[in-house]
């Protein structure tokens, strides 16, 4: 939950996933974008890259088992 897409071109075939997140006290900004994955959408390669990095489980094979 929280997680964003972003197509990266025109077919929308790739895709980066990212987060906002509060940002440092130090920082001049209220959130920073935190890229959590960026890939291929095909096979929901980009979304399995993200769950595994973020570590949920289980992961999900198909957009259809996701819904």
């Amino acid at each position: 939950a929280g997680f964003h897409k972003v197509y990266v071109d025109p077919r929308a075939a790739y895709r980066m996933v990212i987060q906002f997140r509060p940002a440092p006290p130090t920082s001049q900004h209220k959130r920073e974008i935190y890229l959590v994955a960026a890939g291929p959408r095909h096979d929901y390669s980009v979304y399995r890259s993200a769950q595994i990095r973020v570590g949920t489980h289980p992961t999900v094979e198909s957009p259809a088992a996701a819904r």
